[in-house]
């Protein structure tokens, strides 16, 4: 397999534009060839670090990373009119995603109470689903950023039932939630449509 490198960087920190298909550049080229999977010809010379290229070469776009893109895309801005709240599933969890005048915000949208889906309701606040595998789980209720209004089976409301409420981002108007702990936020915080 021919393997190209950055002189000048190391391998490790030359990420380059990936292909249309999802292979990596680098990667893609067929063994014993010179060309990869597509038959578009590898590039097999580099140059040293201190090498002037020509006027006449195209060079590729450099791409920043913003950390302002950083999350779990989620949707497009338009998909979520004011007075959305509505639970998501994401990796690995859910959510619950709303947005009004203010803004976006999300918190998590798994229940305290033997971990069922919180469904919006009309009234704009979660309610515990029904059931989770055949068992009942007693209705506990949410507002709207997540904090108990009331405990499983009718119970008062307990602090340690609050749910978390996580970053939401805005870029290239996508909506993009960040569930990590140091991504956590006060509940009420919003994120305002720009």
């Amino acid at each position: 397999m021919l393997l190209l490198g950055c002189a000048a960087c190391g391998a490790a920190a030359c990420a380059g534009p990936s292909r249309s298909d999802g292979g990596d550049a680098v990667d893609a080229v067929n063994p014993g060839t010179d060309a990869f999977d597509d038959g578009t010809p590898a590039d097999t010379t580099m140059a040293d670090a201190g090498d002037e290229v020509a006027d006449d070469v195209q060079q590729p776009d450099v791409q920043v990373r913003d950390a302002s893109c950083d999350g779990i895309d989620i949707g497009a801005v338009t998909d979520f009119p004011e007075g959305t709240l509505q639970l998501i599933r994401v990796p690995g969890t859910r959510v619950v995603l709303g947005r009004d005048a203010a803004g976006f915000w999300c918190f998590n949208g798994i229940c305290a109470h033997f971990e069922g889906n919180l469904l919006p309701q009309a009234d704009r606040t979660a309610l515990c689903d029904n059931t989770n595998g055949g068992r009942a789980l007693h209705l506990s209720l949410y507002d709207e950023n997540g904090v108990n209004l009331r405990a499983a089976a009718g119970m008062p409301a307990r602090t340690d039932y609050n749910r978390n409420n996580f970053t939401v981002r805005i870029c290239n108007g996508r909506v993009l939630i960040d569930r990590s702990n140091a991504a956590i936020v006060p509940r009420g915080t919003r994120t305002p449509v720009t």
